[in-house]
């Protein structure tokens, strides 16, 4: 499981994704998302469409609702203020927090030994 919340990429991940680690938190909110009455999904994601967009189309939808979910999820675990701190002065054009799993430890054994590498070359 990966999830990334980050200042350029689009929030539209698929709900299998967000359940895929099993955490309850998250499956409580795609249960949400995905029972939200399309009239009420239309009014709360009204800044994402405008006149021109087909919203017949259950793709428009499906993104809408993923989406949603994303920005539902960063505003509950208060991200905004760890990525984007008034008081951080990070002049950075990519700022990323990200939540992943891993779930082999022979992977989690070579991520770490690659890791090492790249601090050693670096000199941290």
């Amino acid at each position: 499981m990966s999830m990334y919340f980050q200042n350029s990429t689009d929030q539209n991940y698929d709900f299998q994704e967000w359940l895929e680690g099993k955490i309850p938190f998250f499956k409580e909110y795609v249960e949400r998302i995905q029972n939200i009455p399309f009239v009420r999904l239309m009014d709360t994601c009204r800044d994402y469409w405008d006149e021109d967009t087909d919203l017949s189309n259950p793709e428009i939808e499906l993104y809408m609702r993923q989406s949603l979910l994303y920005q539902r999820i960063f505003s509950a675990l208060e991200l905004q203020s760890w990525l984007y701190a008034d008081d951080s002065k990070k002049d950075v054009p990519y700022i990323l927090f990200a939540l992943s799993g891993i779930q082999d430890m022979y992977e989690a054994s070579a991520l770490h030994n690659i890791l090492k590498n790249v601090k050693k070359k670096m000199q941290l």
